[in-house]
């Protein structure tokens, strides 16, 4: 670098540290001040983020002043650790750049989902990378690294830049210690004011009433089910003798179970003032002439498939639960549960599970074995995929393996199908294709192209369900068919604009190929499976029970509470010691195997072809236990790169499912080369 150019630098740098000097010796001799105007300034920048309005902050710092004052001294505790550092400058900045972009963070988030940022997102974050290229183009993509590394670089030069301080360690742990403790008394107090609610039944509100730093350090902080006051074995007991009324129907039989949870699937015609040309959803709309069906109460909005899925699986009420938790990855990938498919077991069925998905997203590869599940298919064992313009697996996909499903088995099946294929993020350009459905009255271009993506992609998951259901009629198996929404999409709808029912209701229908006398009503997503069970006359379980024969009483959700304690962090009273184990859960319904190697060559290289069943797009080939490049031909057919060491040595082959995420979810046995 010319030496004008350092020169200029050094000068600019001088007046700067000449121009702030005041303030910045200011900050040093006035500490607590300082803290208070940085929390200050730290947290209106937060919340202008998390309400995306500027005079919305200020409305709300000078209507719910507790509230503001409760945000700012969470951050301030954060800040105050800053004093114990020689370079308080760095440690300021630093603290306070983080609430920053954790405020940014949320803000873009909500730009294409409905919940805020919450601390689980950070504990999801492996699985979400599988993702990013749904919701971000590469531009954004490249822009992010690039930011990244700018911010990287910029803490570099603020760590080198910021001057060493001596440390009065027994002034600055003081201040922090009063800082806590007036963060500790005043939430106490708001609390017992009822200003703050611990559980949050719509995230998104309550970080709209509570403030970002809250509700954010909330998710951090609270986790699982809090014990309740009168948790006793007698107080179980006493529970589970008013829930075992036998209100069971007569046994069905033992019929085929499919519970179809179907990715943003809702009746758009009802919402007021949309004009569609067509029903995107005709199929399931005249399914409701016929067959039982009501609202099911679901736990989110916009996101959390999971979360719906651990409702209507667990039959436990997620709401007992730390704000926005994902019992997935913080209980259930450690242990099991009672559960639909292990209830089902001990009734004589083989239960599976089927998600045109990546295996690993949630943890699912896991937590599907401590839920008792004989079998996952995920899109890794899959062929034969079609994909949507944003890149989403198709759902049609899921009629074939819901049959070869439960073509697998002699005996009764349970099949749980998750779809995707009208997932977010929406294209706000037009994708080039023709869609089925068009918008009319939208003149915003955006809103518009959005709408009709997502009417059309629901058209295309209604036909699945057309084709499903017309195979399943002439199936020589007595089957139950209950398909419903996980939770309405990331639209810009409002709950006045509903005809019928919340932001929070999606729809159910209860399918069969033979008579069922079976009510129609309104349910939660956790007593789903209550009812189905009581309609089929399946014997079992503790929740189940309750749901049926408690739901009337005053002491309903403290009694349920009590329950989903006791089977989770409890002592498990109610299961007698926790008669469930893992289950040695295989991948997909059909055998990966090898049947011949051979050698050959491709363009004058060296090449394995290797023969056998069940390969897929995700197959590698691994030869004395080193993946090759593997080229995908047919289910029946790879081609991989020849090691050198084969033309003189006998080798160990075997095909890998390889997850997106680079894990094994299963391979074949070994096949030898000699």
């Amino acid at each position: 670098m010319p030496a004008t150019i350092k020169t200029k630098i050094k000068n600019i740098y001088g007046n700067t540290k000449e121009r702030f000097s005041p303030f910045t010796n200011w900050c040093a001799t006035h500490t607590v001040s300082h803290l208070v105007l940085l929390s200050l300034f730290v947290t209106l920048l937060v919340e202008f983020f998390n309400r995306r309005a500027f005079f919305g902050t200020f409305i709300y710092l000078f209507t719910r002043p507790m509230l503001f004052l409760c945000n700012m001294l969470i951050i301030m505790a954060t800040l105050s650790l800053a004093l114990l550092t020689k370079k308080r400058r760095f440690a300021f900045t630093s603290i306070s750049v983080v609430w920053i972009i954790l405020a940014i963070a949320n803000f873009v988030i909500q730009s294409f989902r409905i919940t805020p940022l919450a601390a689980i997102d950070f504990v999801i974050m492996f699985s979400v990378f599988t993702i990013l290229t749904h919701y971000l183009s590469v531009s954004e993509l490249i822009f992010l690294i690039i930011g990244g590394i700018l911010l990287v670089v910029g803490a570099i030069a603020l760590w080198r830049a910021s001057p060493k301080r001596r440390v009065r360690y027994g002034r600055s742990t003081a201040i922090i210690f009063c800082t806590f403790a007036l963060l500790l008394v005043f939430t106490l107090g708001t609390a017992q004011a009822s200003d703050f609610s611990s559980g949050f039944a719509n995230i998104a509100e309550a970080y709209e009433n509570y403030g970002f730093a809250y509700c954010f350090s909330a998710g951090i902080v609270d986790r699982g089910i809090d014990k309740p006051g009168d948790y006793s074995e007698q107080r179980v007991s006493e529970i589970l003798g008013g829930s075992k009324v036998n209100n069971l129907k007569p046994s069905a039989g033992n019929p085929n179970i499919v519970f179809i949870q179907l990715e943003s699937f809702f009746d758009m015609t009802k919402v007021d003032g949309l004009g569609l040309s067509a029903d995107p959803t005709p199929f399931f709309n005249s399914l409701k002439n016929n067959y039982p069906h009501g609202f099911l109460t679901v736990p989110s909005i916009g996101a959390g498939t999971a979360n719906t899925e651990f409702e209507v699986l667990s039959g436990m009420n997620l709401l007992f639960f730390g704000p926005a938790e994902y019992p997935y990855k913080t209980v259930l990938i450690e242990q099991t549960s009672e559960s639909l498919p292990n209830i089902l077991s001990q009734n004589g069925y083989s239960t599976h599970a089927i998600h045109n998905h990546y295996g690993t997203f949630y943890d699912r590869d896991k937590v599907f074995a401590n839920l008792g599940f004989d079998s996952f298919t995920p899109i890794e064992y899959m062929t034969n995929l079609t994909y949507n313009p944003t890149g989403w697996a198709k759902d049609i996909i899921l009629k074939d393996e819901i049959f070869n499903t439960l073509s697998s088995t002699d005996g009764s099946d349970f099949v749980y199908a998750i779809s995707v294929q009208c997932h977010g993020k929406y294209p706000e350009a037009p994708t080039g294709a023709v869609l089925p459905v068009q918008a009319r009255g939208i003149e915003n271009d955006v809103y518009r192209n959005i709408t009709e993506y997502f009417a059309s992609q629901l058209r295309e998951s209604d036909d699945f369900l057309c084709e499903l259901i017309s195979a399943l009629e002439n199936f020589d198996e007595n089957t139950v068919v209950v398909m419903f929404g996980d939770h309405l999409p990331s639209l810009a709808i409002e709950e006045k604009t509903l005809a019928d029912g919340t932001l929070f209701q999606t729809e159910y229908i209860i399918w069969s190929n033979f008579d069922m006398d079976t009510e129609s009503r309104d349910l939660a997503a956790y007593q789903l499976g209550a009812h189905i069970f009581g309609e089929l006359g399946v014997e079992g379980g503790v929740l189940p029970g309750i749901h049926r024969n408690l739901s009337n009483s005053e002491s309903y959700f403290s009694d349920l509470k009590m329950i989903q304690y006791d089977i989770l962090y409890g002592d498990m009273y109610s299961l007698s010691g926790n008669p469930y184990s893992a289950t040695d859960m295989r991948m997909g319904t059909n055998d990966i195997t090898i049947s011949a190697v051979e050698c050959t060559k491709i363009d004058d290289e060296p090449a394995l072809v290797i023969r056998g069943n069940g390969f897929t797009g995700w197959s590698i080939v691994y030869i004395e236990g080193d993946a090759c490049d593997t080229t995908f031909v047919d289910s029946e057919t790879l081609i991989a790169e020849m090691p050198s060491r084969l033309a003189s040595e006998p080798c160990e082959v075997f095909v890998a499912q390889i997850a997106e995420t680079r894990v094994e979810l299963g391979r074949c046995e070994t096949f030898i080369i000699e």
